[in-house]
């Protein structure tokens, strides 16, 4: 009976060491799915399907070297705010000996003279800011936004449906100060 105990104690401590194994090997699979995807896509011109595709391999199996692709892509989507963001992460997360590192470096000094900021002020509590429709922050912000040279739109969704938006053009190196008025939430019908 203890060799018994000892056979399964064993065997189970193999299966459940190996387990994380086997969870990481499907995960790496998977990342190479998606990451061949993505080049794919982005080879045939498709620069908002490569997007999805490297950012879901990054999702699946997050790698420093997969940023690199991620930022590409945004460059080419002319989304230098998130291109920078990318960048600047994919410096920080990878060695002085990295791939790639001393185009990187030299892309966020391109991506820097692409970008403004909008320091962002409501009185509506906390509420979603999106830029271009994509997620920016909750209010109220740490920091400004890092924003994209160029025509902009900015909007807030805050809880009872209420919501503003505003267009803003934002040029290199701006610090854009900014006040958005929520409406008030509907009154309700008396009925």
């Amino acid at each position: 009976m203890r060799r018994l105990r000892a056979a399964i104690f064993l065997a189970l401590s193999l299966s459940l060491a190996s387990a994380p194994a086997v969870a990481a090997d499907n995960a790496s699979r998977e990342a190479a799915k998606h990451f061949q995807r993505g080049v794919d896509l982005y080879n045939d011109g498709d620069f908002r399907g490569a997007l999805v595709e490297f950012k879901k391999a990054y999702s699946v199996w997050p790698r420093a070297n997969v940023l690199y692709d991620i930022g590409q892509t945004e460059y080419q989507l002319l989304d230098y705010a998130s291109a920078l963001k990318t960048m600047e992460r994919y410096l920080a997360e990878t060695g002085p000996n990295a791939a790639h590192r001393g185009d990187v470096e030299g892309t966020v000094g391109v991506l820097r003279g692409r970008v403004g900021r909008v320091v962002l002020t409501t009185d509506g509590g906390a509420c979603d800011v999106t830029i271009d429709d994509q997620p920016a922050g909750t209010t109220p912000l740490d920091a400004p936004l890092l924003v994209s040279v160029g025509p902009r739109r900015l909007a807030i969704n805050c809880a009872g449906g209420r919501a503003t938006s505003k267009r803003i053009e934002i040029t290199v190196g701006e610090t854009l100060r900014l006040e958005l008025k929520v409406p008030p939430a509907p009154i309700a019908a008396v009925r």
